[in-house]
């Protein structure tokens, strides 16, 4: 809105407001288009089996750590908003999915 055309001779891609012609400024345009790609890291796991001179108790026969994640990383133009779905300017648009992080252990006794 600070970008906003304001006076002749303004540069800027960002139109007056008018709120006589609210009708002209919110009709379909390519102003709102922005680029769809995105590049993002959806799963990744890293995981160490133990070895079993490590694992320090007489019965267990493996040990396991674990280290995953989900949504770890999304890079788009559509800020906030989740770039893997279509937008048609309804009011049902998805933000991006929460960043989910597990850490775990496994045995086998």
């Amino acid at each position: 809105m600070l970008k906003r055309w304001q006076k002749p001779g303004d540069i800027t891609d960002v139109p007056r407001v008018d709120v006589a012609k609210t009708t002209d400024f919110n009709a379909q345009s390519d102003r709102w288009l922005t680029s769809a790609s995105y590049v993002s890291l959806r799963t990744a796991a890293l995981t160490y089996n133990l070895p079993k001179k490590y694992a320090g108790l007489p019965h267990l026969q493996t040990a396991r750590i674990y280290l995953s994640g989900e949504n770890l990383f999304i890079s788009a133009k559509r800020v906030g908003l989740n770039p893997t779905q279509s937008f048609t300017g309804v009011t049902s648009n998805g933000y991006i999915p929460a960043r989910i992080v597990t850490l775990g252990l496994n045995v086998t006794l």
